[in-house]
């Protein structure tokens, strides 16, 4: 070892960095592996504490989830969503750091279209989709102030204008419904 780090310091630390991260994610797995299984087998009373230390210490070691073990504390934590829902406990959601770029391209589209097709209350996308509060009520904000003047035809459809845009299969069918339903179609909303 002495040797390996004299000759080639740089390599050495690379090498014994993979093996320490590999091995903390072994054990960060069998960690929440415990908990998890403490969790799912408790009763409605006990089930809380379990739940928040999983999250607590999901948290605490995100980053390293993030790197390795992301699909096992995934499911884990989806049995304990559903769990959560059994017992009528509310299950809480993410804080902004801890939600992948990934997700929140996948969910941004359900987002705007529970927002602005649906009119969903802001809690309500909050607890469907575990986001914090901050990003449905940023997007609404966000909306109101690219878009200042509701009340205009071509800024604020009515509901039948919606109901076509849902319709919506070429984009030669915009002129019929006009600017809005075009930008509709093209986002996918």
């Amino acid at each position: 070892m002495k040797a390996s780090i004299e000759t080639n310091l740089i390599a050495t630390l690379r090498v014994l960095t993979n093996k320490s991260k590999e091995r903390s994610s072994d054990l960060l797995i069998t960690y929440f592996s415990s908990i998890y299984q403490k969790a799912i087998s408790v009763d409605q009373s006990n089930f809380r504490q379990f739940l928040n230390q999983f999250l607590t210490e999901r948290r605490e070691h995100y980053g390293l989830i993030n790197d390795t073990i992301q699909n096992e504390v995934d499911t884990m934590l989806q049995s304990l969503a559903e769990k959560s829902i059994e017992f009528h406990i509310p299950f809480p959601s993410d804080t902004i750091d801890m939600i992948r770029p990934t997700q929140m391209l996948e969910i941004l589209p359900n987002i705007v279209t529970e927002l602005f097709i649906k009119r969903a209350d802001p809690s309500e996308i909050m607890n469907k989709y575990n986001v914090p509060i901050e990003i449905p009520n940023v997007i609404r904000d966000a909306y109101n102030f690219v878009m200042p003047n509701p009340t205009r035809r071509d800024v604020q459809p009515s509901d039948e204008q919606w109901h076509q845009v849902r319709k919506l299969k070429t984009p030669s069918d915009f002129p019929e419904i006009g600017k809005f339903a075009a930008n509709a179609y093209i986002y996918r909303v």
